[in-house]
C-alpha cells in the first residue's frame, strides 16, 4: 500500500505490504468512521484491517461469489455488492451480516 501527498511541495511516501492470506483484493474501502481498511477479495471474504497499524482483524464472509464494491454507509455500516446478485449490509463491529438484500 502506498499514500502520496504533494501538498505545499512535501512529499512523502508511506509502503507498508499487507497480507492478504493468499488471495488478491477486487476492491478496496476506507472506512473512515470505525478506522478500518476493507478488502473485498476474490476468496468471496471481506478482510478487515486496523487502519493505525495495519493488522489483519478479522474476516467477514457470506457472499457466495467474488465482492465488486465495498461502501461505508453514514451509520458505519458497510455495504458489499458482490457477483452472487446480492447487497450485504455489515455492522463491522460485530464482525456480521446485519442485511441481504437481493
Amino acid at each position: 500500500m502506498k499514500a502520496n501527498n504533494n501538498e505545499n511541495n512535501k512529499h512523502f511516501e508511506i509502503e507498508r505490504i499487507i497480507n492478504l492470506e493468499g488471495t488478491s483484493a477486487e476492491c478496496l474501502l476506507l472506512a473512515k468512521k470505525t478506522n478500518k481498511l476493507l478488502a473485498g477479495c476474490d476468496n468471496l471474504n471481506i478482510l478487515i484491517f486496523n487502519t493505525n497499524n495495519l493488522d489483519y482483524e478479522g474476516c467477514l464472509r457470506g457472499h457466495r461469489h467474488i465482492i465488486l464494491c465495498l461502501f461505508e454507509l453514514n451509520s458505519g455500516f458497510v455495504l458489499s455488492s458482490s457477483w452472487d446478485l446480492t447487497i450485504k449490509m455489515w455492522d463491522i463491529e460485530r464482525k456480521e451480516c446485519i442485511i441481504i438484500l437481493i
